[in-house]
Protein backbone atom coordinates (compact mmCIF):
# COMPACT_ATOMS: atom_id res chain seq x y z
CA UNK A 1 0.00 0.00 0.00
CA UNK A 2 1.38 3.39 -1.00
CA UNK A 3 1.70 6.31 1.40
CA UNK A 4 -1.17 8.08 -0.40
CA UNK A 5 -3.44 5.03 -0.06
CA UNK A 6 -2.55 4.70 3.63
CA UNK A 7 -3.27 8.39 4.22
CA UNK A 8 -6.60 8.06 2.37
CA UNK A 9 -7.52 5.00 4.44
CA UNK A 10 -6.77 6.82 7.71
CA UNK A 11 -8.70 9.89 6.58
CA UNK A 12 -11.77 7.85 5.58
CA UNK A 13 -11.70 5.97 8.87
CA UNK A 14 -11.50 9.20 10.83
CA UNK A 15 -14.43 10.61 8.82
CA UNK A 16 -16.53 7.52 9.58
CA UNK A 17 -15.76 7.85 13.27
CA UNK A 18 -16.58 11.57 13.21
CA UNK A 19 -19.93 11.01 11.48
CA UNK A 20 -20.77 8.17 13.85
CA UNK A 21 -19.90 10.34 16.84
CA UNK A 22 -22.00 13.24 15.56
CA UNK A 23 -24.92 10.90 14.89
CA UNK A 24 -24.83 9.73 18.50
CA UNK A 25 -24.65 13.32 19.75
CA UNK A 26 -27.53 14.58 17.59
CA UNK A 27 -29.69 11.84 19.09
CA UNK A 28 -28.83 12.42 22.72
CA UNK A 29 -26.84 15.58 23.49
CA UNK A 30 -29.00 18.70 23.86
CA UNK A 31 -26.02 21.05 23.72
CA UNK A 32 -24.83 19.53 20.45
CA UNK A 33 -28.38 19.66 19.07
CA UNK A 34 -28.62 23.36 19.93
CA UNK A 35 -25.25 24.15 18.35
CA UNK A 36 -26.19 22.21 15.22
CA UNK A 37 -29.55 23.98 14.93
CA UNK A 38 -28.05 27.42 15.52
CA UNK A 39 -25.46 26.78 12.80
CA UNK A 40 -27.96 25.77 10.14
CA UNK A 41 -30.53 28.46 10.96
CA UNK A 42 -27.76 31.05 10.87
CA UNK A 43 -26.82 30.00 7.34
CA UNK A 44 -30.26 30.77 5.87
CA UNK A 45 -29.97 33.88 3.64
CA UNK A 46 -33.17 35.66 4.64
CA UNK A 47 -34.02 38.51 2.22
CA UNK A 48 -34.97 40.69 5.19
CA UNK A 49 -33.52 40.62 8.70
CA UNK A 50 -35.27 37.79 10.53
CA UNK A 51 -34.11 36.84 14.01
CA UNK A 52 -34.72 33.38 15.43
CA UNK A 53 -34.33 32.09 18.98
CA UNK A 54 -35.20 28.63 20.24
CA UNK A 55 -35.36 26.53 23.38
CA UNK A 56 -34.93 22.77 23.49
CA UNK A 57 -35.56 22.75 27.23
CA UNK A 58 -34.79 19.43 28.87
CA UNK A 59 -36.63 17.33 26.32
CA UNK A 60 -35.04 16.20 23.05
CA UNK A 61 -38.51 15.51 21.65
CA UNK A 62 -39.77 19.11 21.59
CA UNK A 63 -38.60 22.57 20.62
CA UNK A 64 -40.01 26.09 21.01
CA UNK A 65 -39.03 28.79 18.52
CA UNK A 66 -39.61 32.54 18.53
CA UNK A 67 -39.21 34.39 15.23
CA UNK A 68 -38.82 38.15 15.08
CA UNK A 69 -40.15 39.15 11.68
CA UNK A 70 -39.42 42.38 9.85
CA UNK A 71 -42.20 44.94 9.61
CA UNK A 72 -44.40 45.09 6.53
CA UNK A 73 -42.99 48.57 5.93
CA UNK A 74 -39.53 47.01 5.46
CA UNK A 75 -40.70 45.37 2.25
CA UNK A 76 -40.22 47.09 -1.11
CA UNK A 77 -43.05 49.20 -2.49
CA UNK A 78 -41.92 48.86 -6.12
CA UNK A 79 -41.15 46.11 -8.60
CA UNK A 80 -38.30 46.40 -11.08
CA UNK A 81 -38.32 44.95 -14.59
CA UNK A 82 -36.64 45.20 -17.96
CA UNK A 83 -38.63 47.29 -20.41
CA UNK A 84 -39.14 45.01 -23.41
CA UNK A 85 -35.96 44.39 -25.37
CA UNK A 86 -34.34 47.54 -24.10
CA UNK A 87 -31.51 47.32 -21.61
CA UNK A 88 -33.36 49.62 -19.29
CA UNK A 89 -34.78 48.87 -15.87
CA UNK A 90 -38.09 50.44 -15.01
CA UNK A 91 -39.75 50.69 -11.61
CA UNK A 92 -43.43 50.13 -11.03
CA UNK A 93 -45.07 50.96 -7.73
CA UNK A 94 -46.95 48.01 -6.31
CA UNK A 95 -50.34 48.30 -4.71
CA UNK A 96 -50.88 48.09 -0.96
CA UNK A 97 -52.77 44.82 -1.50
CA UNK A 98 -49.86 43.30 -3.43
CA UNK A 99 -47.34 44.43 -0.82
CA UNK A 100 -49.48 42.98 1.94
CA UNK A 101 -49.68 39.66 0.09
CA UNK A 102 -45.89 39.57 -0.24
CA UNK A 103 -45.54 40.13 3.48
CA UNK A 104 -48.16 37.49 4.29
CA UNK A 105 -46.34 34.92 2.15
CA UNK A 106 -42.98 35.79 3.68
CA UNK A 107 -44.25 35.70 7.27
CA UNK A 108 -45.69 32.21 6.83
CA UNK A 109 -42.89 31.01 4.57
CA UNK A 110 -40.35 31.67 7.32
CA UNK A 111 -42.18 29.24 9.60
CA UNK A 112 -42.25 26.62 6.86
CA UNK A 113 -38.51 26.93 6.26
CA UNK A 114 -37.72 26.74 9.97
CA UNK A 115 -39.98 23.71 10.47
CA UNK A 116 -38.23 21.99 7.58
CA UNK A 117 -34.84 22.63 9.14
CA UNK A 118 -35.98 21.42 12.55
CA UNK A 119 -37.50 18.14 11.45
CA UNK A 120 -34.60 17.44 9.11
CA UNK A 121 -31.72 18.43 11.38
CA UNK A 122 -33.08 17.17 14.72
CA UNK A 123 -34.25 13.55 14.34
CA UNK A 124 -35.54 13.26 17.92
CA UNK A 125 -37.84 16.31 17.76
CA UNK A 126 -41.45 15.25 17.30
CA UNK A 127 -43.26 18.49 18.18
CA UNK A 128 -42.34 22.08 17.34
CA UNK A 129 -43.93 25.30 18.55
CA UNK A 130 -43.27 28.37 16.41
CA UNK A 131 -44.46 31.84 17.39
CA UNK A 132 -43.74 34.84 15.16
CA UNK A 133 -43.83 38.46 16.22
CA UNK A 134 -42.84 41.96 15.24
CA UNK A 135 -41.28 44.52 17.55
CA UNK A 136 -43.10 47.82 18.01
CA UNK A 137 -43.13 50.81 20.31
CA UNK A 138 -45.90 50.92 22.90
CA UNK A 139 -47.41 54.39 22.42
CA UNK A 140 -48.63 54.34 26.01
CA UNK A 141 -45.34 53.54 27.73
CA UNK A 142 -42.76 54.41 25.09
CA UNK A 143 -41.21 50.97 25.60
CA UNK A 144 -40.65 48.28 22.99
CA UNK A 145 -43.29 45.58 22.84
CA UNK A 146 -43.85 42.40 20.88
CA UNK A 147 -46.93 41.86 18.74
CA UNK A 148 -47.39 38.17 17.93
CA UNK A 149 -48.84 37.51 14.47
CA UNK A 150 -49.28 33.76 14.73
CA UNK A 151 -48.39 30.78 16.86
CA UNK A 152 -48.39 27.27 15.42
CA UNK A 153 -47.94 23.82 16.91
CA UNK A 154 -46.76 21.18 14.44
CA UNK A 155 -45.86 17.52 14.81
CA UNK A 156 -43.44 15.53 12.69
CA UNK A 157 -46.18 13.14 11.42
CA UNK A 158 -48.18 16.18 10.25
CA UNK A 159 -45.12 17.61 8.54
CA UNK A 160 -44.53 14.36 6.68
CA UNK A 161 -48.00 14.64 5.13
CA UNK A 162 -46.79 17.59 3.04
CA UNK A 163 -45.88 16.69 -0.53
CA UNK A 164 -42.32 18.00 -0.75
CA UNK A 165 -42.31 17.49 -4.52
CA UNK A 166 -45.06 20.08 -4.95
CA UNK A 167 -43.68 22.90 -2.81
CA UNK A 168 -43.98 25.36 -5.71
CA UNK A 169 -47.76 24.89 -5.60
CA UNK A 170 -48.12 25.13 -1.83
CA UNK A 171 -49.25 28.26 -0.03
CA UNK A 172 -47.47 28.48 3.31
CA UNK A 173 -50.37 30.30 4.99
CA UNK A 174 -52.74 27.47 4.03
CA UNK A 175 -50.26 24.78 5.11
CA UNK A 176 -49.98 26.23 8.61
CA UNK A 177 -53.78 26.10 8.88
CA UNK A 178 -53.46 22.33 8.77
CA UNK A 179 -51.60 22.45 12.09
CA UNK A 180 -52.85 23.80 15.41
CA UNK A 181 -52.75 27.51 14.64
CA UNK A 182 -53.51 30.73 16.47
CA UNK A 183 -53.82 33.64 14.07
CA UNK A 184 -56.06 36.60 13.38
CA UNK A 185 -55.63 37.59 9.76
CA UNK A 186 -58.03 39.12 7.26
CA UNK A 187 -58.46 37.74 3.74
CA UNK A 188 -56.26 40.55 2.44
CA UNK A 189 -53.39 39.65 4.80
CA UNK A 190 -53.83 42.15 7.62
CA UNK A 191 -52.59 40.65 10.90
CA UNK A 192 -54.03 41.44 14.30
CA UNK A 193 -52.06 40.65 17.49
CA UNK A 194 -52.72 37.30 19.16
CA UNK A 195 -51.77 35.58 22.39
CA UNK A 196 -49.27 32.84 21.46
CA UNK A 197 -49.38 29.32 22.78
CA UNK A 198 -47.66 28.89 26.10
CA UNK A 199 -44.59 26.67 26.00
CA UNK A 200 -46.38 24.29 28.39
CA UNK A 201 -48.53 23.14 25.45
CA UNK A 202 -45.56 21.10 24.23
CA UNK A 203 -45.86 18.78 27.20
CA UNK A 204 -49.50 18.03 26.45
CA UNK A 205 -48.75 17.04 22.86
CA UNK A 206 -45.52 15.13 23.47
Amino acid sequence: MSKWEEAARIFNEQERERRSHETRLILSDLDFMAINMEKHLGEIPWPRETNISFDLGDDAGTIAIDIELPEEGDFPDAEYMLAGKQLKVSAKKITATRRRALYRDYAHGVAMRVLGEIFHRLPTVQVALISAYTSAMDVGTGKPTENYLYSVLATKPQWREINSKALANIEASATLEGFELRRKMTKTGIFKPIEPFDIEVLASVN
